[in-house]
């Protein structure tokens, strides 16, 4: 994968995660209630801390579980940027 791509997806991560806002992240993510796929993050409430919720890459995957490919994923795809698939160990 090019530099530019790491950066991009590194960029939106850090975006998805500082526009939590009264979540935070389940540690160790095995703990999550509930399975985020595509790299998703699973994070809490801070006031119900046993609701959890996926955090997805913005753009990049989208749905309550992270299990849609958004849009931007799609124009990295067109540019070339990004291959057909690329493997997440969950």
């Amino acid at each position: 994968m090019r530099p530019v791509a790491y950066f991009l997806l590194l960029f939106t991560g850090i975006q998805s995660i500082s526009a939590l806002g009264g979540h935070g992240l389940v540690n160790p993510q095995s703990a999550c209630n509930i399975r985020c796929e595509n790299g998703g993050m699973c994070a809490f409430s801070f006031d119900n801390p046993q609701f959890h919720t996926c955090i997805c890459l913005m753009g990049v995957y989208e749905g309550d579980r992270c299990q849609y490919e958004g849009e931007y994923r799609m124009r990295l795809f067109d540019y070339g940027i990004l291959p057909l698939t690329v493997p997440f160990s969950t």
